[in-house]
């Protein structure tokens, strides 16, 4: 049995499948991860992270939802992310696995589940994990059929393991890179960004890919980023030169012109990550 990833919004209402939606997503998120050295990584979020979908209840409620617009299923009400990340917590998360594993696991897992909201704690100030609620304690409606189904219909165990493999030593590498700058810091705050690109990764992958079917468009149809830059980065000099014109300049005013100012100085530094504090009200939406 085939399951629906994505019906098409047409006349012939034509259907993603599951394993297509996945594997494309795979391609899209190894895509972003490769400049970083972590295609792998970004690749396994892409390809699990609607595993969930590959049930009888999701294909009825998306057929619903198509089929009865005026009066569809509750939006949500088939949990379709969890799937993903407890198929490896499970394979990925025991006595047996080595610490690259278990973390592999823990980074691409909390992005699947959190990928129609945002990042679970691992753990919170009063010790509880959402995380481990949702990928070791939901139970996973027919989840024995959905483990099947990716074996034999998206990749097999053998080539699932290999390819894990490979986003561990990714995971590995990167560790190793960042206690060699700092032996001190086991750096949490570079895994904290490291998981919020994986998470990023598979938005824009998921997003995309679904975009492209809807549209009957391709992997090659890519936006010209650098055109695309030069149009915004254009109508904002236009908006920030309103802000000189104007008669009236109050104290804030002139403090909001001195951060964008330094911000724009920023932007000739070396690439890297750099933090920005500014209060509400200090214009940071127009600075950056």
């Amino acid at each position: 049995m085939e399951f629906i990833a994505h019906i098409r919004n047409s006349e012939n209402k034509e259907i993603q499948s599951v394993k297509d939606h996945l594997l494309e997503a795979k391609s899209l998120a190894e895509e972003y991860g490769t400049p970083l050295g972590i295609k792998h990584l970004t690749g396994l979020a892409g390809l699990l992270h609607d595993l969930g979908k590959a049930t009888n209840q999701f294909k009825d409620y998306i057929t619903e939802a198509v089929n009865n617009p005026n009066n569809p299923p509750k939006r949500g009400s088939v949990d379709h992310s969890t799937a993903g990340g407890k198929f490896l917590y499970d394979l990925y998360h025991n006595e047996n696995n080595n610490p690259f594993q278990k973390l592999t696991a823990e980074i691409v897992g909390n992005a699947i589940i959190s990928h129609h909201s945002y990042l679970q704690d691992f753990l919170s100030p009063i010790l509880e994990s959402n995380y481990l609620k949702r990928v070791k304690e939901k139970e996973v409606q027919n989840y024995p059929e959905i483990k099947e189904y990716f074996f034999n219909q998206v990749l097999s165990e053998e080539a699932l393991d290999e390819y894990v493999g490979k986003a561990c030593e990714e995971v590995k590498r990167f560790i190793n890179k960042i206690t060699s700058h700092n032996k001190e810091d086991y750096g949490e705050a570079h895994l904290m960004y490291l998981t919020k690109f994986v998470f990023s990764a598979l938005i824009d992958a998921d997003r995309t890919n679904t975009c492209q079917f809807e549209e009957k468009s391709t992997q090659t149809n890519k936006l010209d980023t650098v055109k695309l830059f030069k149009e915004y980065y254009s109508k904002l000099m236009d908006k920030l030169v309103t802000f000189e014109n104007k008669k009236s300049s109050t104290r804030i005013d002139d403090l909001r012109k001195q951060m964008s100012e330094q911000c724009e100085e920023w932007g000739y530094k070396e690439s890297g990550i750099y933090t920005l504090s500014i209060p509400t009200g200090g214009g940071k939406t127009l600075v950056l």
